[in-house]
C-alpha cells in the first residue's frame, strides 16, 4: 500500500512544477517591466542634465503632458524648447521609487526628484513628489505624461 503522504507530497510538487511552467522566463519579465522602466528614467535624467536633446527625445512620448508643481502644462515640444532656450541642470536623481506596472506596456512610476536646475547663473535646488506614466511604443520605453508636487523642503 502506497503511503498516502508520499502521494500527496508527490503531486504537490508537481502541482508545484506545473504551475510555474506557463510563465518561464519570458512571462515574468513581461509581468514586470519596471526595471526597464527605471533603467530609462534613469536615461532621460541623464539625457536631461547633459543637454542631449535628441537623447531627451528619443526617451518622451509625442503627446507627452508634463504638469510642473506650479500648474504649468508642458507638451513634449514645449519641454524640449526650454531646453534650447537654456535651461540645465546641475543634477537630477531620483529616489523612493515605487513602480507599478498596469499592463505589460504601460508603468506608473512614483518617488522623489531631487534636482538642481535654471538657466546659468540662476541655478535653484528643488525637491519634489512625482507620478509618471511610461508606455512602451514600438518596443521602447517613453514617458507619456508627468506630473510634480512641491516637497515642503523646496517651499521656503
Amino acid at each position: 500500500m502506497k503511503n498516502p503522504l508520499f502521494s500527496l507530497l508527490s503531486w504537490s510538487r508537481a502541482t508545484v512544477v506545473l504551475a510555474a511552467v506557463p510563465l518561464g522566463v519570458s512571462g515574468l519579465q513581461a509581468a514586470n517591466p519596471t526595471d526597464a522602466v527605471f533603467a530609462a528614467d534613469r536615461a532621460r535624467a541623464d539625457a536631461m542634465v547633459k543637454g542631449d536633446l535628441k537623447a531627451l527625445d528619443a526617451l518622451l512620448a509625442d503627446d507627452l503632458r508634463y504638469t510642473h508643481s506650479n500648474g504649468r502644462v508642458e507638451t513634449k515640444a514645449a519641454h524640449l524648447g526650454t531646453f534650447a532656450d537654456g535651461l540645465r541642470y546641475g543634477y537630477y536623481r531620483t529616489g523612493n521609487l515605487h513602480g507599478h506596472p498596469i499592463t505589460a506596456d504601460v508603468v506608473v512610476v512614483s518617488g522623489v526628484i531631487d534636482q538642481r536646475k535654471g538657466k546659468p547663473g540662476k541655478m535653484a535646488d528643488k525637491k519634489l513628489f512625482f507620478q509618471a506614466v511610461w508606455r512602451k511604443e514600438a518596443g521602447a520605453w517613453r514617458l507619456a505624461s508627468l506630473q510634480t508636487a512641491a516637497h515642503t523642503d523646496s517651499e521656503k
